[in-house]
């Protein structure tokens, strides 16, 4: 499945609950509804959603993660500086906001780690994580494939496993015909993997300001999946626990403290 990822970093003085409030109105504002996808059963079903977490104020720094437009950024933004990260299969890239408009990277100036410079910025956002030779030739990763299969690929090169997978697939194709690349697109990453490539030049420019660390986490189908498990249970303690119950709230424990804003139109 393909990879959007998206993570919006607010730096303000005010708290979780009036940024809240404040994109609640931005949402109404822009046109859409606002609902709550973990009270009610059933909901209309729009055409264009947004979907987020809200995190707590650490340093400053007010995190959102999840699927919005950079409409809600940029109006957002008349309240303060915002960092729209956002993520895909063939771009990485990093949108500054303030007074409601797209600013250069020198709007991040007071927020340079000591001794580096707007340049560092836009150092790590083009090079920052730049290839390396075996993530470049990696068809799939190590960790999508079948744990007896990574055993088998052990003390094999990078070509040689491409090969090894390629194989397989050819079988899977002869079996499954046109189903063959659905099968291959459930094993392809859905995050960003931040030791190279789009994820890596995020992580290499993160990495130059002073944000917290966690800037990167929880992702939003991790989040989801607890806080609608916990959610679940705080309102019904004797409702079936799920299989993926455990799973899911172990992920995220503090799933509960994220404030989720829902719209859609």
């Amino acid at each position: 499945m393909p990879i959007q990822w998206d993570s919006l970093h607010f730096y303000t003085n005010q708290t979780p609950k009036q940024v809240a409030s404040m994109i609640g109105t931005i949402i109404t504002d822009i046109g859409y509804g606002v609902y709550d996808p973990f009270t009610v059963m059933q909901y209309k079903a729009y055409q264009h959603r947004i979907k987020l977490f809200l995190g707590g104020l650490t340093d400053g720094w007010i995190r959102a993660v999840g699927e919005f437009p950079f409409d809600l950024t940029a109006k957002l933004s008349e309240y303060g500086l915002v960092l729209h990260l956002h993520i895909t299969d063939d771009s990485g890239d990093a949108h500054v906001f303030l007074n409601g408009r797209p600013q250069p990277f020198s709007a991040l100036q007071p927020h340079l780690k000591q001794g580096l410079t707007v340049a560092d910025l836009h150092e790590a956002i083009l090079r920052g994580g730049k290839l390396s030779s075996s993530a470049q030739n990696e068809a799939i990763p190590m960790s999508a494939l079948p744990p007896e299969i990574q055993q088998m690929a052990k003390g094999l090169n990078q070509n040689q496993i491409n090969r090894l997978f390629s194989k397989m697939m050819g079988q899977v194709n002869r079996v499954m015909g046109d189903k063959a690349s659905s099968a291959k697109s459930l094993l392809s990453p859905s995050m960003p993997d931040w030791s190279h490539g789009h994820g890596g030049n995020i992580r290499a420019f993160m990495d130059c300001l002073t944000v917290p660390q966690n800037w990167n986490t929880p992702d939003f189908i991790s989040l989801r999946d607890a806080y609608m498990a916990m959610e679940r249970m705080r309102r019904n303690p004797k409702a079936t626990r799920l299989p993926s119950d455990d799973e899911a709230i172990k992920s995220v424990p503090d799933a509960l403290t994220y404030i989720p804003i829902f719209g859609g139109k």
